[in-house]
């Protein structure tokens, strides 16, 4: 199928809401972690800015204030499942060893180098503290850093936790192949994660007296798809719910200008925080 005018959608921040209208308490006495809540694996990712899979590269500690050390950790990024980072990241981790004297507290997890983990971060801070780092062994994420959280075992399966986006493409690029034959060429693609409760959201320019058609094929965790098709004010102009791996959505736009095309996801399996769905935009 030829590639001639296409190009990748380009992601937004979430519009539809915006148009239309873990802590922790330490004792410097005792240096010991006290939650205040406990992060369930959706709560973690939901908090998060980045998740990522990755290995331990270098562990550099440093002194913070009279007698206290964190460590700074480096890790290769192998597989990111939320945000938009580099091949590395860095976090920071209370408590290493600094010219010779450990400092371990309580509830703060333990990296070692050339360990695979699993990090739910904002900015280079664990979310939920020690409870947003787990250790990874054959693609199954546990808290197996020193940071176990008594009564609040959490367990991930990577091959299905985060969607499984190489699904979800195979059914893009099949549908893609057939459309061709109709006359319909592709305007963009995209795949995504998407969690219950926020949306993948492209904005993109519709130009009138052409017809357009949004498909979304999705990895079959997610229990339902919703598309919407919002203009600048904010005005759902379509929309298309549906069950299943499948949905689409056509418009002829009564004028060129400026659109967004929203995804959401709900009802994912057991197990599952974010549901992989492959975006197509075409026209004829």
């Amino acid at each position: 199928m030829p590639a001639a005018h296409t190009s990748p959608l380009r992601r937004t921040a979430p519009v539809l809401a915006a148009l239309a209208l873990g802590s922790l308490a330490l004792s410097s006495g005792a240096l010991a972690t006290t939650y205040r809540s406990v992060l369930s694996a959706a709560q973690l990712d939901q908090q998060s800015t980045a998740t990522v899979r990755g290995v331990v590269r270098s562990l550099r500690p440093e002194p913070v204030g009279e007698g206290l050390v964190q460590t700074i950790v480096t890790i290769d990024v192998d597989e990111t499942y939320r945000g938009r980072v580099g091949g590395q990241i860095e976090v920071v981790a209370p408590g290493g060893e600094l010219e010779g004297r450990r400092l371990h507290i309580a509830g703060a997890p333990t990296f070692a180098l050339g360990e695979e983990v699993l990090v739910f971060t904002r900015g280079r801070t664990l979310v939920g503290f020690g409870q947003g780092a787990f250790g990874v062994e054959d693609q199954i994420a546990a808290r197996t850093l020193g940071n176990e959280v008594e009564g609040a075992p959490i367990q991930l399966d990577l091959r299905e936790a985060f969607g499984r986006p190489d699904e979800a493409e195979i059914c893009q690029h099949n549908r893609l192949d057939a459309d061709y034959n109709e006359g319909w060429a592709l305007r963009g693609a995209d795949t995504a994660r998407v969690a219950p409760g926020e949306d993948a959201t492209y904005a993109l320019t519709l130009v009138n007296g052409h017809e357009y058609r949004v498909q979304v094929c999705a990895d079959g965790a997610a229990g339902a798809l919703g598309l919407h098709l919002v203009d600048e004010e904010g005005v759902v102009l379509a929309k298309s719910k549906g069950r299943g791996r499948e949905l689409e959505l056509r418009f002829s736009p009564a004028e060129t200008g400026a659109y967004y095309v929203v995804l959401d996801v709900s009802e994912p399996a057991e197990g599952v925080l974010r549901s992989a769905a492959a975006l197509s935009v075409e026209f004829r």
